[in-house]
Formats: structure tokens, C-alpha cells, sequence
């Protein structure tokens, strides 16, 4: 937004940060919802989920947008993501032949490209990212009072209510943990849901409050644990866990230079040290303290050991969605989904899976940002994104909750090609309409809950003064000169 005052026969010219069409969060709420409204469509023989239907509407004009360049600079984890949707295509035609593999094929596509196109493109600034992660945290704690309902009757209201219409998600019934029914909500497993309140953690304590801890952060925070919690879920604890371990530690060591690579030089201490002096590996170790359940960590445990077997016996393109070899009173899911990538799309798919989150995460731990506010983001959004990466260890994720996913990565790229160097020095006020932002009228008055000011850049074309706005602590309005002197 560009606002002009005459003052004197001076002119004034002001920029406002997340005032402008892109900042408005329209379609990132449209995107939630196709998530979070269990309704099956119908098109001929394909039952397509709202959130695939939405993607299939949106996957080519996103496409073009990035190939155009209006999403800012191509990035190596964009080619990442594009090999293995491509690879998972590959090695399910070799699975199952090219006429039986359309149908998985255009899903994991859509899916998987689709998804992170979703964060990649309509999230670009800090304020779209916040908006991200605002909306985020609201769906959960509109969804919280239903999975509390469904901790106490088993039965999922929201699921009910739609399957009286259309086709809906279909309700299953687990044993109950802890004296709770587990909730599922709107998704069609309980760790689903639990995973989709755990993750945000890490971001709504960072990025909605930035600056220092407050009751309100605090009761958002506590929010997000007893929405998780309804799930009854130990990848959903183990997430919040992590989450909770590494904010604590960041607020603990806040004054040590470069903590996070000693965290980092610690965690491959304790695992060496653990494989060194237990008779288990690290991962079964992890594996049986961190479950609620005994019995479903030994499963666990057996499901990695025969899965590994299965990688190892087709190493390349994997098993496709064939079934794998395994004891016939092995169950047949996978609560793995890293391992479940390797036995689907082999070894080079699970590489470039997981390769592009950590090829971001290296990406963003070493972005010189300064001001405050991107500090923050960056570490809520790691947080966040590295507590999932552990957790899926535990869980496998389909569907809306996949697509999800996939958005989250997407949602941290636009930080590649973000510079707070250039005059943002309202980076480190709080965004417009929280309440806590304040600036400084041209007549010395404080304005509440307007857009902060900030001055142009130097090589801005668009500036009306020959001279470089002077840096400063605060953001400057730049001055045209006098109509009469001309330029």
C-alpha cells in the first residue's frame, strides 16, 4: 500500500509490509478446508479426497507460476521433490506395469509435487507465513472440542455428520490408551490427527509470538498439547516431546555461540555411544522406551527388521504397493513411513525423500538473517520440520495428512530468497493487528495496529529522493524533493 501526504509541499511516500494482495491468507484457508472436510468425491471410477480435487485444480497453474519465476529464485530442493515424485512413478511402473500404474501414479504426482507446490507458492513473505501458521493453529483448536468429544464416546461427530450426505472418511475403532478413546476427528487414523496438531508446535510458540513468552503463548501452546494429546498417539508425544526438548534448550543455552551444531555433535555421541555399548541398535533402543505400549514398540521393532529385509532384497525400484514378505501374523501396515518409502520406491526414492528435507533444513540453518523476527521463524519453522522428520519413524502419513506434509516443506523455501538486510527493521516489530505493533506518526504520535513503515531501498527505481534512505532503529518515511527543483 503506497499512502501520499502534503505537508508543507513536501510529499511523503510510505510502504507498508503485509499490506498487499499476496499477504491476504483467501487461499490458504480454501486449502484447509479441502484438508480438514472428510468428503469423498465420486468422479467416475476415482474417489477423490476435497484436497486431491483441489490440487488437480491448482497443480498446473502452480506449476507454471514456479517455472515463470514469480516464486522467487529455483532452489535445489525444488529438483529434489521433482525426483522422487518422479522416481515413486518410476518405480511404480516397474511394479505394476504402465497400464495398472496410472491411477497411483497421477496420485503420487499430484500429491507430492502438489503439496509442496501449495506451501512453495502462496507462502513468499514472512506475513504469509504467519498466516500459514495462524490458520494452522486455529483449525486445530476448532477441531480440539470434537476430539474431546471422541475421547470420551469413541464416535467422531464431524465424520458423522458428513457421512448423513455424502461419502465420508471411514470411522475405525482402536483399543482405548490410558482410559481415553482415541480420536481421529476428521482423518482416517488417530495419528493422523495427532500428528497434524503436534507438528505446528514449534512454529506457534515462534512465530506467532516472537519476542518473549506471554499467557496468551502459553495457553496456545497448551492448546496444542491437548489437541495432540486427544489422539492418544505416541508419534503425536514423541513430537511434542522433541518439540518442548529443543525449546527448552534453546532458552537454557541462548548465550552459547553455535549450540545448535553441539546439539547436533551431542545426538551423534549418544547414538554411536548407544550402538557401541548396547546389544540393540539405536533405533531399537529409541523405539521401546519412547512407545506408550510395550507390545505395539515389539511390533514396531519386527516391522523394521522384515521391512529392512524387504530393501534389501529389492534395493532400486522397491516393492511398489505390493505386499511385502513378512510372518504371516505380522500385520501388514507399516508404522514407518521413511522405511515405507525405501520398500515402495527402493533406496534412491528414500534418499531423495528424505534428502530434500534435510538439504532445506541445511539450506536454512545457515541463512544469515539478523533481525529478530526472522530469527524466530526460522527456528519455529526447524523445530517444527525436525520434530516431524523424527517422529515419522514411528508413524506413516497418507492422504490430506501426506499433502499436508508436503505444504510444510514447501511452507520454509521462501526463507531461501528472504533478505532482511535491506532497511527491514520492521522485522522486528510485531506484525499489524496483534496489538502489539506501534509506530511513529509524522506528528510524534504513537498509531496502533497499523502497517509498519519502512524505508525503500537504495536501488528502488521507484523512490522519490536521490539520496539512500539513512539506516536507523526505526523505519524511516522517505522524503520527495521539492516539486519546483525538479530531480
Amino acid at each position: 500500500m503506497v499512502d501520499s501526504a502534503l505537508s508543507g509541499g513536501g510529499q511523503f511516500r510510505r510502504i507498508a509490509i503485509g499490506d498487499s494482495p499476496a499477504g491476504k491468507p483467501v487461499m490458504l484457508v480454501i486449502v484447509f478446508i479441502c484438508l480438514l472436510v472428510p468428503v469423498i468425491l465420486s468422479v467416475g471410477a476415482l474417489n477423490l479426497h476435497l484436497s486431491r480435487a483441489l490440487l488437480l485444480l491448482m497443480f498446473f497453474p502452480m506449476l507454471f507460476s514456479w517455472a515463470s519465476g514469480k516464486t522467487g529464485s529455483v532452489h535445489m530442493v525444488d529438483f529434489a521433490v521433482f525426483a522422487a515424485a518422479l522416481w515413486s512413478a518410476l518405480a511404480l511402473i516397474v511394479a505394476h506395469g504402465f497400464s495398472n500404474a496410472i491411477e497411483p501414479v497421477g496420485y503420487q504426482i499430484v500429491e507430492t509435487v502438489g503439496g509442496y507446490m501449495v506451501g512453495r507458492v502462496l507462502i513468499r513473505s514472512p506475513e504469509t507465513f504467519r498466516s500459514f501458521v495462524k490458520i494452522n493453529f486455529i483449525a486445530i483448536m476448532i477441531l480440539m472440542p470434537f476430539a474431546i468429544i471422541e475421547t470420551q464416546t469413541g464416535e467422531p461427530p464431524i465424520i458423522h455428520f458428513f457421512s448423513n450426505f455424502v461419502n465420508s472418511t471411514k470411522i475405525i475403532t482402536y483399543e482405548a490408551r490410558l482410559g481415553l478413546e482415541r480420536a481421529q476427528v476428521v482423518f482416517p487414523h488417530p495419528i493422523l490427527y495427532g500428528v497434524f496438531c503436534a507438528a505446528p508446535l514449534g512454529m506457534v510458540i515462534y512465530v506467532l509470538n516472537f519476542r518473549a513468552a506471554t499467557p496468551v503463548s502459553m495457553l496456545r501452546a497448551f492448546g496444542v498439547v491437548v489437541a495432540a494429546f486427544c489422539s492418544v498417539s505416541t508419534g503425536a508425544i514423541m513430537i511434542l516431546s522433541l518439540q518442548y526438548l529443543f525449546v527448552l534448550y534453546d532458552h537454557v543455552t541462548r548465550q552459547v555461540k553455535s549450540r545448535w551444531l553441539l546439539l547436533l555433535a551431542a545426538f551423534v555421541f549418544v547414538y554411536v555411544a548407544i550402538d557401541l555399548a548396547s546389544n540393540r541398535t539405536p533405533f531399537h533402543v529409541f523405539v521401546s522406551y519412547l512407545t506408550l505400549n510395550q507390545g505395539t514398540s515389539y511390533t514396531r521393532i519386527l516391522i523394521f527388521d522384515y521391512g529392512i529385509q524387504n530393501v534389501w532384497a529389492n534395493p532400486i525400484f522397491g516393492l511398489g504397493q505390493k505386499d511385502w514378505v513378512r510372518p504371516f501374523w505380522l500385520r501388514p501396515s507399516v508404522d514407518n513411513f521413511w522405511l515405507l518409502m525405501a520398500m515402495r520406491y527402493g533406496i534412491p526414492g528414500f534418499l531423495l525423500f528424505i534428502g530434500s528435507f534435510i538439504l532445506l533444513i541445511i539450506q536454512l540453518a545457515f541463512r544469515p538473517f539478523k533481525t529478530e523476527r526472522m530469527l524466530s521463524y526460522r527456528k519455529g519453522y526447524l523445530i517444527s520440520l525436525i520434530g516431524l522428520m523424527f517422529a515419522l519413524a514411528t508413524v506413516h502419513i497418507w492422504l490430506s495428512a501426506y499433502v499436508w506434509f508436503m505444504m510444510m516443506l514447501g511452507a520454509g523455501v521462501w526463507m531461501l530468497d528472504y533478505s532482511d538486510d535491506a532497511g527491514d527493521q520492521a522485522g522486528d516489530a510485531a506484525p499489524a493487528g496483534d496489538g502489539r505493533g506501534m509506530q511513529r506518526a509524522r506528528f510524534g504520535k504513537a498509531q496502533p495496529d497499523e502497517p509498519v513503515a519502512v524505508a525503500v531501498p537504495a536501488n528502488d527505481i521507484s523512490r522519490y529522493t536521490r539520496f539512500p534512505a539513512k539506516p536507523g532503529p526505526e523505519a524511516r518515511a522517505v522524503r520527495a524533493p521539492h516539486p519546483r527543483k525538479g530531480r
